[in-house]
């Protein structure tokens, strides 16, 4: 499985705190071995079909496009973090 990190989302990954990271790190493990796990609470974006929400916490959201064998993170952040996406 091919990972990719567009700019946006490095930038973003840099201004979270470590805990979050570490939420999201585990949450990128998950993604990989298993898009249907529970706990990853992932769902398509309404307002934009081809991206999909990982709920890492009750504030923190990772925005992502699936394919086969790539994953393309887009954005990660406080749930404002949806309202960014074009």
């Amino acid at each position: 499985m091919q990972i990719i990190r567009l700019i946006q989302f490095k930038r973003m990954w840099k201004k979270l705190s470590a805990p979050v990271q570490e939420r999201a790190a585990e949450s990128l493990r998950l993604l990989v071995a298993d898009r249907t796990h529970p706990s990853l609470r992932l769902k398509r974006m309404q307002r934009l079909p081809q991206y999909w929400e990982v709920r890492l916490d009750r504030d923190h959201r990772l925005i992502c496009r699936l394919g086969k064998e790539v994953i393309v993170l887009a954005a990660i952040g406080r749930h404002k973090v949806l309202d960014k996406m074009n």
